[in-house]
């Protein structure tokens, strides 16, 4: 099931933020993340990372939904770039309470380094599955923020002969209608 996103207001962010910072905290106790390399908590993020039809039924709880996805961003951060796509594919067909853990991962990866995330969102086909990872990041930026990323977009999309230029406009034009 396809998601929209709404402005929750400060007080979703914060805890949503809080979640979204405290992966290690949550290890503790959650059972998801196995073994050294990652490869259990990726395994099982992919399994419960389905649409809402395919669903299993051990998967269906938000919180723990929320650990995985921190579980798969700390691979992330510890240098296992490729599970980026994993994480966009999770994010297309999440509901609408994963949304800002997701955006939070996403706006931080494209402040940092916005042609790698928008080569990961360029390989998804459908304009309406970018579309929804431009907004869910784009609603996750902070002030301070924007004016960094819309530079970095806007000098990617004057390349004309860059093969980003043309999703760097499309996320330009999403943070203008976010805003």
């Amino acid at each position: 099931m396809k998601f929209q996103i709404v402005s929750c207001g400060m007080l979703a962010a914060i805890f949503c933020n809080f979640l979204s910072v405290s992966p290690a905290v949550a290890e503790k106790k959650n059972p998801v993340v196995t073994g050294t390399s990652g490869s259990g908590a990726l395994a099982e993020y992919k399994r419960c990372s389905v649409p809402a039809a395919t669903l299993p039924k051990d998967c269906d709880d938000t919180r723990k939904q929320i650990l995985r996805i921190n579980s798969v961003v700390k691979l992330y951060q510890n240098g296992n770039k490729a599970v980026l796509a994993d994480l966009i594919a999770g994010a297309i067909d999440s509901d609408t309470y994963l949304g800002e853990t997701y955006g939070a991962f996403f706006a931080g990866v494209a402040v940092k380094s916005p042609s790698e995330f928008l080569q990961a969102v360029s390989l998804k086909k459908k304009p309406e599955d970018r579309e929804t990872l431009y907004r869910i990041t784009a609603l996750s930026f902070s002030d301070g923020q924007v004016p960094k990323v819309n530079r970095s977009l806007q000098k990617m999309a004057a390349q004309k002969s860059d093969k980003l230029s043309t999703f760097a406009q499309e996320f330009l034009t999403e943070i203008k209608n976010s805003r």
